[in-house]
C-alpha cells in the first residue's frame, strides 16, 4: 500500500482482511503493515502552478458543496489549495481542474486538510490526490510542471 503524507510517501505491505462499504464507501481491515517505507520525496514532479479549478463535494452520489478556487501547487496525481474551511476524511471529491487551456475531470480523495494562519485568521492547506486520472491527463501536468520548473 502507498500512503500519501504531508512529509512524503509512506509505503508498507499488507493483507486485506475484511472489508465493509457504507454510503458509497469501502472501508477496508488491514493486516498490520509490514516493509514499512518512508520517501521523503514525491511520487511525481510538484510545481508551484496557480490554477484555476473546482472540486464537488459529494454525499451518497449527490452534491452538497462546490469549491471554486486556485490552486497552491499541483503534481500528475493530485493538488494542494488554501481552503476557508477544513475538509473531512472519507469525503466523495471531483475535480475539475483548468490547465492550459484543458479541462481535466478526476474523482479525487482527501490527504490531508491542516489549519494554517494567513494574515492573522485560520484557513485550511488541503491537498488531495487524483484517483481517476488518465494516463495520458497525468503526462500533459507533468509537461506544465517540467515547464514552469523551467
Amino acid at each position: 500500500i502507498n500512503i500519501y503524507a504531508q512529509d512524503g510517501v509512506y509505503n508498507a505491505t499488507s493483507r486485506i482482511l475484511s472489508s465493509n462499504y457504507l454510503n458509497e464507501t469501502t472501508f477496508y481491515m488491514l493486516s498490520f503493515p509490514s516493509n514499512i517505507k518512508h520517501s521523503q520525496r514525491r511520487e511525481y514532479l510538484r510545481a508551484d502552478i496557480e490554477t484555476d479549478f473546482s472540486i464537488k463535494v459529494m454525499l451518497e452520489g449527490t452534491e452538497v458543496e462546490k469549491i471554486i478556487s486556485t490552486t497552491k501547487n499541483i503534481c500528475a496525481k493530485g493538488l494542494a489549495f488554501i481552503a476557508d474551511r477544513q475538509m473531512s476524511a472519507y469525503t466523495s471529491l471531483e475535480v475539475d481542474l483548468f490547465l492550459e487551456g484543458k479541462e481535466i475531470k478526476t474523482k479525487a480523495e482527501l490527504v490531508y486538510s491542516t489549519p494554517i494562519r494567513i494574515n492573522n485568521t485560520f484557513k485550511f492547506l488541503t491537498a488531495v490526490t487524483f484517483t481517476t486520472i488518465k494516463k495520458e491527463e497525468m503526462n500533459f501536468i507533468t509537461l506544465q510542471c517540467m515547464k514552469f520548473k523551467g
